[in-house]
């Protein structure tokens, strides 16, 4: 198991984690392992796909991964001779060829959004939409990650799905916006080792307090469709970076890149950008995500760089 979850993002292994935790509440858990059937795995699959979120049903994409992950329990036990036979091998898996795509915001949306967000929030929320970074590179993010004379950033290969690190050219606004941050930063970490975003009280984001304040931000921001408001998240970003360089006419092969994905269906391995694909990315999301940085600027004068000193 410690070998399958090294091979993971580390977001991946704390949702996994989670469903562990939902699997070891199967009623087969209690019999012998040699006694447990196929038939009874895929009925309490069904079962939790019936019961889940709420009581609405989890979308097949979750339930694969219940599969995926009971499968791997079960094949580590045959590899340790425990058992002779997966029974969790062979499970249908649920179709998610008819899944719904995830909503994506248009130029305007994501600028209001920008402007509307906390100080605090804003420039990570820039920082998302011009790079299509998830947000577990985004937290994970630091100084030392940051070239701000060559206006790029490295992306460790920790969070990404290919494991290698990724360069990202970005666009001036969150240059400029990164610039104004480290100036105010009071107290300063060796050898840049401090989070780049942070909130208001000076400490790094945790997974869970980024997403209430992201979403927080959306519904606060009356500029987003009201339709869609309450579906967007903070990978809602990631989709709008990709969208709006598709609109824009950018090919689909340096598109795959930029989104760090090997092929069309936009599933696969992570890829360098080579230097012109780089410039394209950054000179077309920049163009198009160009907010004016004052009140970028602002928000660091009066945001949580000074509540750090101490």
């Amino acid at each position: 198991m410690q070998s399958v979850a090294r091979e993971k993002r580390e977001s991946t292994r704390a949702e996994d984690r989670v469903r562990l935790q939902v699997i070891l509440r199967a009623p087969w858990v209690q019999k012998p392992i040699d006694r447990i059937g196929k038939g009874e795995i895929a009925m309490w699959i069904d079962e939790v796909g019936a019961k889940g979120n709420g009581g609405k049903g989890l979308a097949a994409s979750t339930l694969n991964r219940y599969r995926s992950l009971v499968s791997v329990v079960f094949e580590h036990a045959v590899e340790r001779d425990i058992i002779g036979v997966n029974p969790a091998r062979g499970l249908k898996r649920a179709d998610e060829t008819h899944r719904a795509r995830e909503i994506f915001l248009s130029r305007e949306e994501v600028l209001a959004l920008v402007r509307t967000a906390p100080p605090e929030l804003s420039l990570l929320l820039l920082t998302a939409a011009s790079t299509g970074l998830r947000q577990g590179a985004l937290r994970a993010l630091r100084w030392a990650d940051v070239d701000l004379d060559a206006g790029t950033l490295l992306a460790k290969a920790t969070y990404a799905k290919g494991k290698k690190p990724q360069l990202f050219k970005l666009i001036p606004a969150v240059v400029e916006g990164l610039r104004e941050c480290r100036s105010q930063m009071k107290v300063r970490s060796l050898e840049g080792a401090d989070a780049v975003f942070r909130t208001k009280t000076g400490v790094a984001w945790t997974r869970g307090r980024l997403c209430t304040a992201v979403r927080a931000a959306v519904d606060a921001c009356s500029q987003i469709a009201s339709e869609k408001r309450g579906k967007v998240t903070l990978h809602t970003l990631r989709h709008s970076f990709a969208s709006l360089l598709a609109i824009d006419g950018m090919s689909t092969r340096k598109l795959q890149e930029a989104m760090s994905h090997s092929d069309a269906t936009l599933t696969g391995r992570y890829a360098h950008l080579d230097s012109e694909a780089m410039v394209e990315v950054q000179q077309r999301i920049g163009r198009l995500l160009d907010p004016q940085p004052d009140q970028l600027r602002e928000g660091y004068h009066r945001g949580y760089q000074g509540e750090r000193a101490g």
